[in-house]
């Protein structure tokens, strides 16, 4: 098995076409399908080892290459094999409904960005928002069709006609001025493409990956006192004990509303959130009628959606413009009195109009609060009618880029909760690598989330505290031995709801009861004794110094899930902290008795939650 190095930096594309006139057209096109796959991605291909299922014993070492990055091209089918242009024939394809989303942005400088606001520019034919962090006008344009070709030329048509204005009117005031065009398409069979212009870092790789951390432990401390505190009360899902920044917990449940969306199931896309400094994935989805596009977090340990909404008291910066409610057509109020209003741990009601109001806090004193509501979301083109979620005006703590959030976990309130007689109370992801220039995977409802092929472990039931997802961990293998020390009593649910190990979506580096971890640290030093020694970094105290290496051998790492043995690629527990060479063991131990198998370890992984047959499958090398 080899686990290859990627890059902690990423140069981004600044051009479409070459600008030397010395290149031929041959050169050109390929120089035009270069910057295409670094602007959208790869396209589709096989995906390579990243994992497997069975023991894994029988490998006491995997490869390390620290060197290794592949290229592929995509063609254009508007261009022949000789150079020469050619029209492409769709008579054969059906009509089908094609969407195409563009977005721009007109760099100001401070100066003329206050003159614009202060004449209150808002809205277009296109949507346009003002970024206070950047000091831009940010444009969003929507085209749709019913017809055989798509309609992208026609979204950034609009949003070049918008940009352009907008630069030409200011470009006078201020030589800062600049204007910069993206897009995104909407395929009709494959996974959506996307990239993450809106996303680019602010902050180098190192200080982004600090924040990471910094961000992922305020998760870690709110979800262990919320396990520690069930032991010691009877109540449960209190929105006070809120995991850490965007996961939210609630314990209540309303009647599954009517509107099916189908029982063939539907999907979204899945982007790493680390260029935002955030250890997070996010999904990207519609809200409302017509639906804005928006990302959220995905979070299993969460028990509500919510997102921002204007009119803003208080609202952090996000990628996308903030939802108005006021432009959707779906937009129900929930009333104050209603069942599922009062299922809320903290219901509230607003004075005016009798509608319900909600309030979540964070462990790390981050909050959100606001309306309570029904509303429309989209999945690619699949409508999900009547979710209830949280319409935030006031948001405020350690969000970063996302809208909102999608909650996942087992409570009543959450997204699968809510809508799970729809596709079959069953759902899988697929996260993919940490880095932001990875290609996006996907988040599916329905009966094909979950495949045949996977290998599944039983879902463990925690009556004290029913957010989570607990399974059961018999041990580590290290080197094809197995660890001593490390059994499945570490990691048992005692009677008084404490202890047991969970999956979460949103939690970074997996934590292990101390117990566990020591012996797991220990076995892995041993193995991997030939490597050179680094210090430790924040809270990894197992590093080593690659720097100048093109390949190592490190020993495997197999976790042994009742009914499950998943070997773990290489790059989901020795991973680059910074951009120096140096390499930790992605696990940290807790004093706590709940451990927490984190995204670093499910990466490249479809982890599939068969909630309807009480189980979660593994499927290595399913992300495509």
């Amino acid at each position: 098995m080899l686990l290859r190095k990627f890059p902690t930096t990423f140069s981004l594309s600044k051009r479409f076409l070459s600008t030397k006139n010395t290149h031929d057209l041959a050169s050109s096109i390929a120089e035009f399908n270069k910057e295409l796959e670094d602007i959208f991605g790869e396209p589709p291909s096989s995906a390579g080892p990243l994992g497997s299922s069975g023991s894994g014993d029988v490998t006491q070492d995997t490869r390390f290459s620290t060197s290794e990055v592949s290229e592929k091209v995509c063609g254009l089918t508007h261009i022949g094999k000789q150079g020469e242009a050619q029209m492409v024939d769709v008579s054969p394809k059906q009509n089908t409904k094609r969407t195409a989303v563009a977005s721009g942005k007109v760099v100001l400088g401070k100066e003329v960005f206050d003159l614009v606001s202060a004449n209150h520019l808002s809205h277009v034919d296109v949507d346009l928002a003002l970024n206070h962090r950047d000091y831009s006008v940010v444009i969003h344009g929507q085209a749709s069709t019913m017809g055989k070709t798509g309609v992208e030329m026609e979204a950034l048509t609009a949003v070049s006609i918008a940009g352009l204005t907008i630069y030409d009117m200011c470009k006078a005031a201020s030589k800062n001025t600049s204007f910069e065009l993206s897009g995104s398409l909407d395929s009709t069979v494959a996974l959506q493409l996307e990239h993450l212009d809106a996303l680019e870092p602010h902050l180098s790789q190192d200080e982004l990956f600090a924040v990471k951390l910094k961000r992922d432990e305020a998760r870690v401390v709110s979800i262990l006192a919320r396990a520690q505190g069930v032991s010691h009360s009877s109540k449960r899902g209190s929105h006070k004990h809120r995991p850490g920044p965007h996961h939210g917990r609630n314990a209540s449940q309303p009647r599954a509303p009517a509107g099916a969306a189908g029982s063939s199931g539907f999907s979204s896309s899945v982007t790493s959130g680390l260029a935002q400094g955030s250890g997070e994935y996010f999904t990207r989805l519609g809200v409302g009628s017509p639906p804005r596009y928006m990302y959220m977090v995905l979070d299993t340990g969460s028990d509500i959606v919510w997102l921002q909404c204007s009119p803003c008291k208080r609202c952090y910066d996000q990628t996308d413009q903030v939802f108005n409610p006021a432009q959707s057509g779906s937009f129900r109020p929930i009333p104050c009195r209603s069942k599922i209003c009062q299922q809320l741990d903290q219901p509230g009601c607003a004075v005016r109009g009798n509608r319900c109001a909600y309030q979540v806090s964070y462990g790390d004193g981050s909050f959100t609060m606001g309306e309570f509501a029904s509303e429309t979301m989209t999945f690619r083109r699949t409508k999900v009618p009547n979710v209830a979620l949280g319409c935030g005006h006031d948001n405020e703590g350690l969000f970063v880029g996302a809208a909102g959030l999608l909650g996942l976990g087992r409570g009543k309130l959450s997204f699968p909760s809510q809508t799970g007689n729809r596709f079959g109370n069953k759902f899988s992801y697929c996260l993919v690598d940490r880095s932001a220039s990875s290609k996006p995977s996907s988040v599916v409802f329905g009966a094909s989330a979950v495949s045949r092929n996977a290998v599944f472990t039983p879902l463990i039931p925690n009556p004290k505290l029913d957010t989570f997802y607990y399974v059961e961990l018999l041990g580590f293998s290290v080197g094809g031995t197995r660890v001593p020390g490390i059994t499945g009593e570490l990691f048992k649910i005692d009677r008084t709801g404490n202890g047991g190990i969970i999956l979460d979506s949103g939690t970074s580096v997996t934590r292990l009861t101390r117990p566990a971890y020591i012996a797991l640290r220990d076995a892995f030093r041993a193995g991997a004794s030939s490597l050179k020694t680094a210090s430790g970094f924040s809270l990894f105290d197992t590093c080593f110094d690659l720097s100048g290496k093109t390949e190592v051998r490190v020993p495997t790492v197999v976790m042994h899930f009742n009914g499950a043995d998943i070997s773990l690629p290489a790059n989901n527990y020795l991973i680059p902290v910074d951009t120096s060479g140096r390499f930790c063991f992605a696990f940290a131990g807790t004093m706590s008795g709940l451990s927490i198998i984190g995204n670093i370890q499910q990466q490249g992984i479809r982890v599939s939650f068969d909630v309807a047959s009480r189980r979660v499958g593994f499927l290595p090398n399913a992300c495509t």
